[in-house]
This record gives structure tokens, sequence and C-alpha cells, in this order.
């Protein structure tokens, strides 16, 4: 069996060039990866009953960037999370540190506020869509170095630009 872990693209511009990476399809094939993982190994489970695996925008500054331009789109939006103070901020950051670790689903304004960043970049002086990361967390400590190993499988990949001649 062969396997092609990585590709090498080979592309020419006359401009800088810039390679994005997305994580949004890592959930839906890191599964059946864990899964024949678990089964081989004897384990009866399945990846969710083992992992919360979400998904969330790479750098948080982007979602305050939403939260202070977007308004007309804030039903369901908390006043806390709305509010501009520190306490607003601290606010946030709590509730998006439970979504990271699996404590906390995400409510429906905050999916609606991804899918705005995601396909309205733009509208908020991006210059592109915000990348995204997997957080793989083990309900149960006994897999937490499964977690971490497929984490670090994921982002094993390197990559390096250049400019030749």
């Amino acid at each position: 069996m062969q396997v092609k872990i990585h590709s090498a693209t080979g592309l020419i511009t006359n401009s800088s060039t810039v390679i994005f990476t997305y994580s949004d399809s890592c959930v839906d094939a890191i599964k059946p990866l864990v899964n024949e993982i678990l089964k081989l190994s004897g384990d009866e489970h399945k990846c969710d009953d083992i992992f919360s695996l979400v998904i969330t925008l790479e750098d948080s500054s982007e979602y305050f960037t939403w939260l202070s331009r977007e308004k007309t789109n804030h039903d369901g939006v908390p006043q806390a999370v709305l509010d501009a103070s520190s306490v607003g901020r601290e606010y946030f950051r709590s509730l998006l540190s439970d979504i990271k670790t699996g404590k906390a689903d995400k409510p429906d304004w905050f999916l609606r506020m991804e899918e705005d960043l995601a396909n309205n970049y733009w509208d908020y002086d991006m210059d592109w869509r915000p990348a995204t990361v997997l957080h793989v967390n083990a309900k149960n400590p006994k897999y937490d170095d499964l977690a971490r190993l497929v984490v670090e499988f994921l982002y094993s990949t390197e990559h390096d630009g250049g400019r030749q001649g």
C-alpha cells in the first residue's frame, strides 16, 4: 500500500505568494482513522466517544473584529459578549476557551459569526479567509496521548515559500 502523506506544488506568480491552510475538513478525515486505530487495538469505542473535535478560528482577534463591527446579525448574542469593555472581552475569551476544550457547544450566533467571517471576510478589512485550527480533546485522560499524536500528525506538514530568479 502506498500512502501519499504530503504533496508538493510548484507555483509561479509575478507577485508575492501566500499559502493558506484550513482545518475545516480535518474532522471528517480524522474520524475514520481514529475509528480504525481503535478497532485494530481491540477498543470498541468510536472517535466521538473518546474525543471532542472542534474547529475554531486560529486568531481570536478576528472574532472581536466581527463583534465590534457587525451590527445587523447579533440575534441571540449575549449582551455581555457585545460589551466592548475588558469584562465583555473576558466573557468571550472564557466562552471560547470552553468551546475549544469541548466544555461548551458553539451557540447558533457563534456559528453565524464564523460563517460570516469565512464567507465575507473582505467586509471586515481582511485580505483572506481567516485560518482555522482543530482542537482535539480527550474525554478520558486515557486517550490524551492519542489526542496529542492525532494533532501532531495533522499539523506535521511543512511548507516553504521562496522566489527564484
